[in-house]
């Protein structure tokens, strides 16, 4: 009976896919990711920025700014 060929990838072939993973770029490994796990870190990332806002406008409604005179007009 033929020997079937292994399907394990060579020790070599295994280390050098690590060293180009880590040499990866930050945009070249969220370019890696499936395109709904791209999605889903847009959406998160949009909602954190949008709750931001919201909390911002919020705590300026309840705590206004005090005035402050400039600096040059002592």
């Amino acid at each position: 009976m033929a020997k079937r060929p292994s399907t394990t990838t060579p020790p070599s072939a295994a280390a050098a896919s690590k060293v180009a993973i880590r040499n990866r770029s930050l945009w070249q490994s969220y370019n890696a990711l499936p395109p709904s796990a791209r999605l889903k870190i847009s959406l998160g990332l949009c909602l954190v920025g949008i709750a931001g806002i919201v909390a911002s406008d919020f705590i300026e409604k309840k705590v206004p700014a005090s005035q402050i005179p400039a600096a040059g007009n002592a």
